[in-house]
C-alpha cells in the first residue's frame, strides 16, 4: 500500500516545533500542504523521480477517498521508504522557515516621548541557520538525486574519498568533490 501523507505530520511537527512555543502552522490542511510542496521540491531537485503524490482511489488497492499518498508512478501500489520520509519533511520545513525568515523585523524602534523600546532579530544567526540548511539540502541531493550515474563513489570528504578509491582499487568509479 501507498504511504499516506498524514503519516508525515507528526514528523514535520517536531521539524518546524519550536520547543516550548508551539507549532508555527496549526492548520492540518496547511502542514499536508507544505508536506506536498516539500516532496514536489525534492522531485525538481531530481531525486525520487519514481514516486509521485496521487489521491486514494488512484491507488492499486484504492485507499481513502480524498486523502492523497506518496506513490511510485508505475503500479500506484508501493510505499514511499521511511528512510525518505525525513527528507520530505526537511524540505517541507526549509520551506517553513524561508517564509518565517521573510515575516520577521530584523529591527523595530519604537519612542514615545522619554520611553524607547528596540527589538531586533538576529541576522547573523537566521542567515547561519539557512546556511546550515542549504549544505543539509545539498548533502542529499548528493546522496540521493537520480540524477547522478550509478557508478559514482560519493563522500563529503574529497581526501578520504580520494585515498578509499586508491587503495581499494577503484579507477573505473568516478570520484565527485
Amino acid at each position: 500500500m501507498s504511504t499516506p501523507l498524514t503519516d508525515l505530520i507528526p514528523m514535520f511537527n517536531r521539524e518546524i516545533d519550536i520547543p516550548g512555543t508551539g507549532i508555527i502552522i496549526t492548520s492540518a490542511s496547511a502542514k499536508l500542504g507544505y508536506i506536498e510542496d516539500g516532496f514536489w521540491d525534492i522531485r525538481l531537485a531530481g531525486m525520487l523521480s519514481g514516486f509521485t503524490v496521487a489521491l486514494g482511489e488512484t491507488l492499486t488497492p484504492p485507499g481513502t477517498t480524498g486523502d492523497k499518498y506518496f506513490t511510485d508512478q508505475d503500479t500506484l501500489s508501493e510505499d514511499l521508504e521511511q528512510k525518505f520520509w525525513m527528507m520530505v519533511t526537511i524540505f517541507a520545513g526549509f520551506r517553513v522557515l524561508r517564509l518565517k525568515v521573510m515575516q520577521l523585523a530584523v529591527n523595530f524602534t519604537a519612542e514615545a516621548g522619554p520611553v524607547s523600546y528596540e527589538q531586533q532579530a538576529s541576522a547573523t544567526v537566521l542567515r547561519a541557520l539557512l546556511d546550515s540548511l542549504e549544505r543539509r539540502v545539498a548533502e542529499l541531493k548528493e546522496l540521493y538525486s537520480d540524477l547522478i550515474p550509478a557508478n559514482v563513489f560519493v563522500v563529503m570528504d574529497g581526501l578520504a574519498q580520494s585515498e578509499y578509491a586508491t587503495l581499494n582499487s577503484l579507477p573505473e568509479l568516478q570520484i565527485l568533490y
